[in-house]
C-alpha cells in the first residue's frame, strides 16, 4: 500500500510502521479488511507478521496475508473466532500457543485473502499447534481452549 492509501482506512487503526515487512508490499483490501475487524473486535489487533520470511504458501510474501495477535484480557476467544469468521477473509487460521510481549493471554490469527480458484472452493479454516493443523470445528475449538 502507497503511504496516501494509508490514510484512506476507514478507522486508522493499521498504521505502516507496524511489523508488515514491507507495508508497500501489503494489499490495501487485506489491510482495509484488518482495519475493520479490529474496530468490530474493540481490542487491539497487533500485526506480527507481513511479508518477510519463507512460506509454504506465497501469500505472505505476496502482501495477501498477516499474522496478528490478540489479547483476550478484554475479549473471548470465541468472540473473536466470530467475529472474523463474519469477514471474507479466504483463509483463517488460530494459533492458541502464540505469544506476544503487548498481550497477557494472547491468540494468534492468520488473516488472508488468497485468490479463490473456483466458486464453490471452501474458504480455509484451521487451528495451528504444534506444528500441526487442524480443522476448525467444534472438537478442536474445545481442545484448545477456543470454546468454553
Amino acid at each position: 500500500m502507497k503511504e496516501h492509501e494509508w490514510a484512506m482506512l476507514p478507522y486508522g487503526y493499521m498504521k505502516p510502521h507496524e511489523p508488515w515487512g514491507n507495508p508497500e508490499e501489503m494489499n490495501f483490501y487485506l489491510v482495509r479488511l484488518c482495519d475493520l475487524l479490529r474496530h468490530d473486535l474493540g481490542v487491539p489487533l497487533f500485526v506480527t507478521y507481513g511479508t518477510q520470511g519463507k512460506h509454504r504458501a506465497p501469500w505472505h510474501s505476496k502482501g495477501l496475508a498477516v499474522d496478528a495477535c490478540v489479547d483476550l484480557e478484554r475479549t473471548t476467544a470465541i468472540d473473536v473466532v466470530l467475529k472474523v469468521t463474519r469477514y471474507p477473509f479466504v483463509g483463517v487460521g488460530l494459533l492458541p500457543l502464540a505469544n506476544h510481549h503487548k498481550c497477557r493471554r494472547a491468540l494468534g490469527l492468520h488473516l488472508d485473502v488468497r485468490p479463490q480458484l473456483k466458486v464453490a472452493q471452501p474458504q480455509a479454516r484451521w487451528i495451528w499447534v504444534n506444528w500441526e493443523q487442524y480443522p476448525m470445528d467444534r472438537a478442536h475449538l474445545s481442545k484448545y481452549g477456543l470454546l468454553q
